[in-house]
């Protein structure tokens, strides 16, 4: 038989089905700092959920990457299974 492949999933979207599974709002990404010229800026988000303390992820290159980053830390710092 054949199984089914694990579906990919991104670590924002992850952290919110897992968040939503325990009936807790949707996480809030809140930008922390914002360093480099512009042409190059580097951002550091954080992922706020209540209940949690706040997790940031190291500085990126954008803000997309960056709350990937936050989502990534928050789902490792509390033991989310498949990350």
């Amino acid at each position: 038989m054949k199984t089914q492949p694990r579906r990919v999933v991104d670590p924002k979207t992850e952290l919110q089905e897992w968040a939503q599974a325990r009936g807790l709002p949707p996480p809030t990404y809140v930008e922390r700092a914002k360093s480099g010229p512009d042409h190059a800026p580097r951002f550091v988000i954080s992922v706020e959920l209540p209940g949690f303390a706040p997790c940031e992820g190291p500085p990126e290159s954008n803000k997309k990457i960056a709350a990937q980053s936050a989502a990534t830390a928050f789902l490792i710092r509390e033991h989310v299974a498949g990350r």
